[in-house]
């Protein structure tokens, strides 16, 4: 099972078997064709795609393709394709980031729902209706339009496979849903549906294989190119890239998002996968990430700005990613208002992740003199005594060191290679005795560096 850091508001703990709870609109998709589909032009540019998809074709699974219909498509009354339609058209401005179409989309969808539980049982007899209903309930539509399409309906076991396969991911029937989706082939879909149900696919078998959900994932792209599935599918994408810990193709995912999303209404969610995935980088790989962490954060008003930052900070010291944790506290203090009290926690942030370097120690501990304990809460208080503590362990001052040596005032020219050499080698010297002496200390260190994970979150609203 796949385990992801905590959640926010949108994305869920488990990928697969959480994820099938959230939100309704964070798995909603259409394909790129579907703003200007109408009833003429949908017969003719999937009939057009119809001759090439016959009966009983089989690809190279041996999967038998469902027989598509491509018969003329009723208009009378009320009917599920264009209600569909129309909920897929307004799902194509939340990607462009119109303020209220969100909420719209959200009130629509109970609309379409009445209406569809409303319309005359005949309509379910019809295999785009029942297509559409399938991609109602994926998209967080009443599962009791099914319940009637379903009691409705004389058409055939494959006519029905998808709203049944739709249904119990609908109602969380993991197991039946698994089924359904073992042999799943996006031809079996009408275009405007294929992109929705490999997006689907991928939440089922995320459960067992992260290599193949990452391919449904990205074939859900490709089939709903510039809508919101594709948006969907990038912020899951970006969690896998985290999790398999490459940092150039978690560059690659931002960059890609970043450029083509940065609009959508989820744009917050993303913000939060996205640090959380480069919590799980290595320091080594850090500069792969780190513009685009830039970029991304500077997208953010200051309010919450600050907020990412702070939290960033807090948890990279917590995970030891200390390069990390060094750039967001800055980041921060660029912000923070000063002798404020969220000044001297990040300023703590900024003194553990500066203390272990050699470099840095004695600015470490300068930074430390100027935090008062009274600006802290209980839990920054035990990492500010515990860093403390290891700034008095670790109390080595090398240029003074250096200066307690015996030196020669006055040096020969020939006689200064052999000094600087000397000098060079009692160096090394005593940074491996400092090392040495000091990994102890350090790993009590990372011990109490990672009581940060039970500190309170500050989730992006």
């Amino acid at each position: 099972m796949l385990l992801f850091l905590k959640p926010g508001p949108v994305l869920p703990i488990l990928f697969a078997a959480a994820l099938m709870a959230a939100q309704p609109a964070a798995a909603i998709a259409a394909s790129s064709g579907h703003g200007e589909e109408g009833a003429a032009k949908h017969e003719s540019a999937e009939g057009e795609h119809g001759d090439t998809e016959e009966e009983g074709v089989q690809n190279a699974h041996d999967h038998v393709q469902r027989h598509l219909s491509y018969d003329p498509l009723p208009t009378d009354g009320i009917q599920p394709w264009v209600l569909v339609r129309d909920l897929q058209l307004l799902q194509d401005t939340l990607v462009n980031g119109e303020a209220s179409a969100l909420e719209q989309y959200r009130q629509e969808i109970l609309v379409v729902g009445a209406r569809m539980k409303r319309a005359d049982w005949s309509v379910w007899n019809n295999q785009r209706n029942l297509d559409a209903a399938a991609t109602f309930l994926l998209i967080g539509g009443d599962p009791l339009v099914a319940e009637i399409a379903l009691k409705a309906t004389t058409l055939s076991e494959g006519d029905i496979l998808p709203l049944k396969t739709a249904k119990a991911y609908a109602d969380k029937d993991a197991k039946t849903a698994a089924r359904y989706f073992a042999d799943f082939s996006p031809y079996d879909y009408p275009p405007s549906m294929r992109g929705q149900f490999a997006f689907a696919a991928s939440v089922v078998v995320g459960n067992v294989d992260v290599g193949k959900a990452e391919e449904l994932l990205n074939a859900s792209r490709q089939l709903a190119a510039g809508t919101l599935i594709e948006e969907t599918a990038l912020r899951r994408l970006v969690q896998i890239a985290g999790m398999k810990k490459d940092a150039r193709q978690l560059s690659h995912l931002v960059r890609n998002y970043n450029e083509r999303f940065a609009r959508s209404p989820y744009f917050g969610d993303f913000v939060r996968v996205f640090y959380q995935s480069s919590l799980l980088m290595t320091e080594e790989d850090f500069p792969l990430i780190e513009p685009q962490l830039r970029e991304v954060i500077d997208r953010l008003g200051p309010d919450k700005r600050v907020n990412v930052v702070s939290l960033i900070a807090e948890k990279a010291v917590g995970l030891g990613r200390l390069p990390l944790a060094l750039w967001a506290a800055d980041a921060g203090l660029e912000l923070a208002g000063q002798g404020s009290a969220l000044e001297h926690r990040l300023s703590l942030y900024r003194a553990a992740a500066m203390l272990p370097n050699r470099e840095t120690m004695n600015e470490a501990k300068v930074l430390l003199d100027r935090i008062s304990r009274e600006r802290l809460d209980h839990n920054h208080v035990r990492l500010f005594d515990a860093v403390s503590e290891l700034a008095g362990r670790l109390d080595f001052d090398f240029e003074d060191g250096q200066q307690t040596r015996p030196r020669i005032r006055t040096v020969l020219p020939e006689q200064m290679a052999e000094e600087q050499a000397a000098d060079e080698e009692m160096k090394a010297a005593m940074a491996s005795e400092i090392a040495a002496e000091s990994q102890p200390i350090l790993m009590r260190r990372d011990a109490l560096f990672k009581q940060l994970s039970e500190l309170e979150t500050v989730e992006l609203k």
